[in-house]
């Protein structure tokens, strides 16, 4: 019996994907970015470097995301086509980081919002140079580079000032924390 199959974009590309890694005993790993920020003081220069390389390391076949303070999680996605598109978010708005010509202020570049498990992941930009994670439950405003002053989740290590963001309370001024992004392989168990 013979029969012709059409798949093309990204069901294609994932199936690529899992053929090439079950052919090559390759695995995907954990890619983690873990800060700690001070209250009044904005984040170091290797803080914003580790977040630039975390976003950089993002591949396309990560299983799940979680946002925690290395203690509590306090959002999570396991559907892989939307961590993936949370990935391919956070990867593009670094990419265009990098070929930015400089400038100051509050540019705002490409914005992608991705419903979750309860949850809205929002990717986008907050001042020159700098990529906003910000994760609040889903019919809850998510416009980036805003000072929520609670239910919000967000990660902008690169804003080179006091406001880089914070888990649940402020994300302007906030007090001093641990902020922990991790994205894990998808494993044999996942549905594609």
């Amino acid at each position: 019996i013979f029969f012709r199959m059409h798949i093309s974009g990204l069901p294609m590309f994932l199936l690529f994907v899992v053929l090439l890694l079950s052919g090559c005993g390759c695995r995907a790993t954990h890619v983690t970015f873990d800060g700690e920020f001070v209250k009044g003081k904005p984040p170091s220069r290797s803080t914003c470097a580790l977040w630039r390389s975390f976003n950089d390391a993002l591949s396309p076949i990560m299983g799940s995301v979680t946002i925690s303070d290395g203690s509590n999680e306090y959002a999570r996605c396991d559907d892989v086509v939307k961590v993936d598109q949370i990935a391919k978010a956070l990867q593009e708005e670094e990419a265009r980081q990098d070929q930015e010509t400089g400038g100051r202020g509050r540019q705002l570049g490409k914005t992608v919002s991705i419903e979750c498990e309860s949850h809205t992941w929002t990717v986008g930009k907050c001042w020159a140079g700098s990529v906003e994670l910000l994760v609040r439950p889903t019919g809850q405003p998510t416009k980036t580079c805003q000072c929520y002053k609670k239910n919000a989740l967000v990660v902008r290590p690169c804003i080179g000032n006091r406001n880089w963001g914070g888990l649940l309370g402020q994300s302007c001024s906030s007090r001093s924390q641990r902020m922990k992004v991790t994205f894990e392989p998808a494993d044999d168990n996942m549905g594609w």
